[in-house]
């Protein structure tokens, strides 16, 4: 999403839960400036990918042997791993969802302000009958096609009452930081959400 669609808040809800949760909760990006960025907006630290995931060797060299201390011997210890701008790194989320999957991660969701879904929803649909995506996540800012609607994976982020509420908010010219900031509603929602699992 572009400035201001709520991804940053986003993120600072989902570690002030997960942190409440009592889970250590690891930030990464996948350039030096994202990272920055994220560090900055969050208060946590943020770290590139790379060195995340400990290379040897720099990783801006082409030359020279470089492999990551990080790996299927050696995983990250954390519960959660949030990376932000994740499709700057040219890879399909599906693919990347794979490997997670394949080093054990456990419920993946792939989430986008604006899902576009230009190449169909096929290997979406393969993904969540293998286990790859647990769900997917996109707002109703642009057009929703039954046929995503009916999916079991796919859940719609429904923002008409947040854009009421700030178009009623400035018609009383009245100051809309509260509605930039809906940390606690958030909250709700993920806890809502993980509820149907704790019964289980």
């Amino acid at each position: 999403g572009g400035p201001g669609t709520g991804k940053t808040t986003t993120i600072n809800a989902m570690i002030d839960y997960f942190d409440s949760e009592g889970l250590e909760v690891r930030l990464a990006a996948p350039t030096g400036r994202a990272a920055k960025r994220m560090q900055e907006a969050t208060g946590c630290e943020a770290q590139t990918i790379h060195r995340m995931l400990e290379i040897s060797g720099a990783a801006d060299e082409e030359e020279g042997p470089k492999q990551f201390e990080r790996n299927e011997e050696n995983p990250l210890e954390a519960d959660v791993i949030i990376i932000d701008d994740m499709i700057s790194s040219g890879e399909s989320i599906i693919e990347v969802a794979t490997e997670l999957k394949r080093r054990k991660a456990n419920r993946i969701f792939a989430a986008a302000t604006f899902g576009l879904f230009t190449n169909g929803l096929e290997k979406f649909d393969k993904a969540y009958e293998e286990g790859v995506l647990t769900g997917v996540l996109t707002t109703n800012l642009i057009y929703q096609s039954p046929e995503l609607l009916a999916k079991d994976y796919y859940i719609s982020c429904d923002m008409s009452k947040y854009i009421a509420l700030i178009i009623d908010t400035l018609n009383h010219d009245q100051s809309v930081s509260y509605l930039l900031n809906p940390v606690d509603r958030i909250n709700h929602c993920v806890s809502n959400y993980m509820a149907q699992y704790d019964e289980k």
